[in-house]
Order: C-alpha cells, then structure tokens, then sequence
C-alpha cells in the first residue's frame, strides 16, 4: 500500500504501517460466565454472527499484499471468506469426559481456585490458529467450552488487525449483539463506518513532511536510503533470535520449545483501597521529586503508572547477579546501566484529529523508557516510597513524549521503508533490548458489567466473572487486568496483574519485598 491510495474500498482491506509493525501473532482473553443452559452456546454463535455483520472484516483473511513496492506488507482479504462455523468452535466438555474430569474442569472448582491462567490456557479451551507467519491467517478465532456450571469464551485475534481496546470494543459489540437477541433474522447492530476506516493512519492523511529515522524500531538490513549506522551482525543475528521468541505471543497446541518450558506465570491481586492510598502517596510527593530531578516536572501520576513502577521495581530485584554479564553486547552499549521499560499506550486520543475512541483497528503505541538500574533496583529493595515516586513519574514523562508528532513520524517512516518491513524491521528500542513490557487490559472493565444473556430467565443477567490472558508465552512481561469482585460479600473491586518471568526469578519476585508488602498471589502455573 501507498501514501496515493484514494479509493473507499481500501476502508475494508487496507492495514496500516502501524499494523505492519505489530507481532503477527495472535493474542486473546478467555471470559469465563456462570451458566447452567446449553442454549447459551447457540446463543454466543448467533452474537457473533451479528457482530460480523457489523464489522465485515471480522470474516476476513490475513494475506500477503501483492504491491511489489510494499516488501513484507500484509493486508485483508474481502470479507466473507471465512466462515461462523470456523470462526467459533462449540463445545459440551462435560459429556465427553469422565466423572472425575467433570469435576476436574467443573465451573465451580475453576472459580475458588481463582479461574487459574494454568488450566484455562491448556488446549481443551482455546481455538486452534494457524503456525505463526502462515498465510492466508484468519481474523478471529473462538472456542466455547460448555464445563459444568459453566462456560468459557476463548477469543483470539490478529494482532495486524486489532489491538487490546479494539479487541474490547470487538468483545462489548459482541455482548450487546448476544444481549438483544441475536436470532437468525436479527439486525445487526449498526455502527459508525469511521470506527472500521483505517485510513486515518494513512500517510497522507496525518502528515506529509518528512519522516526521520524513528528511535523505537530496530533494523536488521540495510536497504542503501539511509545513512543511519545500522547495528552490528553480532545484533542483528541477536534480534534475529529475539524477534521469533516475541511473536510467539500465541497459545500452541504442541509442547513450548525447551527455552520457554522454564517460564512462570503468576496471578496476583491488588487490593484497589491499598492501591489507591499508594497513588495519593506518591502524587503527594512529586512536587518534591520534580524539584530534585531537574527534567520536566509530572503534575500527576496514574493508576497504570504506579502498578507499573511497582511490577517494575519488583522485577529489577528478582534478576540474578550475572543476569547483567550474561548480556555482555547489550552492556557494552548500555555504559550507563539503565533499564528500559516498555510500556503499551492507546494513541487514539493523542492524534490530532484523535481516531474515535472506539475505533476497531490497531492504536498501539508503546513508550521505552530508560530508568536508572540504581533506582530500580533500591526501590524495589528497600520498598521506598520516594524512589517509588520517582520511577512512576519517569514512566509518565516517558508515555507523555508518545504523542501526535512522534507517532506521525513512524507512520511516515514506515511507510516509506524501502527493505522488507516484516524481515528487517522491529518494534522495540532502536539500540537494545528491553528489559521489561507493561500492558493494561484495566479498560476492560466494562465486560464485567455487560449482559450477555437474552431468551430465557436461565440466560438473563449472564456476566463475565473473569478476564484471563492466553497469550502468556514470553517472558518478561505484565498484563494489568481489569478491576473485578475478587472476595465474595466485598464491595471493593481488586485489580489483577498477571506476570511471567524464568521460573528462577518467578521464586524471588514472589519474595519481593514489595510484592508482599502490595499483592497477594493468587494462582502460580
């Protein structure tokens, strides 16, 4: 695709440079729902044959752009050639296993054990998705298992076409369209067409001056346009491996390669009063850091923010003593000792025009920051509430600098990459590796409170209990996870934050001193 596109008909198939970018993997949730009807499977079909209609390129394929100027681009295929019967698979576990297995996989054991990230990633419960890089690759794909006193929806999406809100919005429309009784003579629900138009990040359409070479992108080749010193072969051959190992962010019904077999993941829950308390704490004294850290001063710090410096300080602690020399190249070229954190950023509201908040495509930006090792590290050890502070305040300067014209000139750049974009170019800093990577699902929480159920009394008020992660495979990296009951008879409303790390640091961030002292873990796989 190019900047001289015009035609309407690129609304339904064209992705953009930012869609480019992104893993080309797949990456979902599994909601999981009290319910005692079988219909509520025939109910979760017919939703989702209404969303499609809403959103056409939902039955779409990922397929390689034939643009021989465009190397490595990838675009959709005209809707309607995927079908409902492959997009959702149905399933009544409980009749085909045995009675101690019913009770193995019942709702209820699920639900005390606190829906373990575990059990609701193994295979029984996820839909089957192509190997990575293969190509046509669906849209969508989903799996409803039907467990006693219960079901489970597992939802997985290509990343090249959705990002984590759009996969919530996608996930509302669905609710809503399953809510008004989505039968077979059902309207679908109609929606504004600039939420599916990926033309807003087209090139033309947010800038023409011209693009420099943008920090947060890693490039393996040289193409001969630029006069950028590209990085050595010793890193090229390093992201090389890097690069299979990060888009491996989908769930595989084959064994995990050795390397990532020794991965933990963790559940942990923060209470949101405590959470809140340590918010006003800190916002109370940034004043006091600002006049002490001579850069741009932070008038607030949010909710992501402090979960963020709080996983991140934790982590820097758990490293072991040569985890430093064992990255002796990164090392070299990182004198200063600092850590850089990603954090996942929603872009919609920071261009100017803003794309509509509920826009159904991809609006990821990520935002790496450099955080002193120091800092990190006695923050996390000694639990201070002003290195704390510190480290949250950097993270916001750090996604503040994301905005209209840093975003627009990636845009630019990508799009005129003259290399192939998909083999030579990486979302990740432009001189290292990253050491830890945030993401916040906590806008989610509206698929709590939706109702999902229509027909009959048994279906009415059928809401989703749970939000967990599938996608979980590589390590060093935290989802924050929408606020939701976790106590039953409690009124407040906990977060959740799910991380994985090697297993041998998995047993020390257990021990960390503010871990403990600001979660509790409440499932360990």
């Amino acid at each position: 695709m190019s900047s001289t596109h015009n035609s309407d008909d690129i609304a339904s198939s064209y992705l953009s440079p930012l869609d480019q970018l992104v893993p080309r993997g797949y990456f979902g949730e599994v909601l999981c729902f009290p319910c005692t009807d079988k219909r509520v499977l025939e109910l979760l079909r017919n939703g989702l044959k209404s969303a499609a209609e809403s959103i056409p390129y939902l039955t779409s394929f990922v397929i390689a752009d034939t643009n021989i100027s465009k190397k490595g681009w990838i675009t959709l295929s005209e809707s309607g050639a995927d079908s409902l019967d492959d997009m959702l698979v149905c399933h009544d576990l409980p009749s085909l296993e045995t009675d101690m297995e019913k009770e193995r996989v019942s709702y209820t054991a699920l639900r005390d054990a606190s829906f373990p990230i575990g059990t609701l990633n193994h295979a029984l419960f996820y839909p089957d998705i192509p190997p990575h890089g293969i190509l046509p690759a669906p849209v969508l794909r989903a799996q409803a298992t039907l467990v006693t006193g219960g079901v489970l929806l597992a939802v997985l999406v290509h990343h090249s076409v959705f990002d984590g809100t759009a996969l919530n919005d996608l996930l509302t429309l669905w609710a809503a369209s399953c809510h008004l009784g989505a039968a077979e003579n059902h309207t679908a629900i109609q929606i504004s067409p600039r939420r599916l138009d990926r033309r807003a990040l087209l090139p033309k359409a947010v800038d023409i001056a011209p693009a420099t070479w943008p920090s947060e992108v890693y490039v393996t080749a040289h193409s001969g346009t630029s006069g950028r010193n590209l990085a050595t072969k010793t890193a090229s051959q390093f992201g090389h491996v890097l690069k299979h190992v990060l888009q491996a962010l989908k769930p595989t019904r084959s064994p995990p390669p050795a390397s990532l077999a020794k991965l933990s993941t963790t559940l942990h829950r923060i209470s949101s009063s405590s959470l809140a308390e340590l918010k006003t704490q800190i916002n109370r004294i940034l004043p006091q850091i600002n006049n002490c850290s001579g850069s741009q001063d932070v008038a607030f710090v949010s909710t992501n923010d402090v979960i963020t410096a709080l996983i991140s300080c934790a982590v820097a602690t758990t490293a072991p003593p040569d985890a430093i020399s064992s990255r002796r190249f990164w090392k070299k070229r990182n004198k200063a000792q600092e850590s850089i954190l990603g954090v996942a950023i929603n872009i919609r509201p920071r261009l100017s025009p803003p794309l509509p908040p509920d826009f159904l495509g991809n609006g990821l930006g990520v935002a790496w920051i450099s955080v002193p090792q120091k800092t990190l590290v006695n923050a996390g050890s000694e639990a201070s509430l002003v290195l704390l502070a510190r480290v949250a305040a950097t993270i916001r300067s750090g996604v503040a600098r994301v905005d209209d014209s840093s975003v627009k000139n990636l845009i630019r750049w990508l799009d005129t990459y003259p290399g192939n974009i998909h083999d030579e170019v990486w979302w990740r800093p432009a001189d290292r590796m990253f050491d830890f990577y945030v993401s916040s699902w906590a806008g989610q929480k509206k698929l709590y409170e939706m109702d999902w159920g229509s027909g009959s009394e048994l279906l009415r008020g059928m809401r989703c209990e749970a939000i967990r992660c599938l996608q979980l495979v590589v390590k060093d990296i935290a989802v924050i996870l929408p606020p939701r009951k976790t106590i039953e008879g409690s009124g407040e409303e906990d977060f959740e934050l799910a991380v994985t790390l090697e297993a041998g640091q998995m047993e020390r961030l257990q021990q960390s001193m503010l871990m403990r002292a600001f979660t509790e873990v409440i499932d360990v796989c």
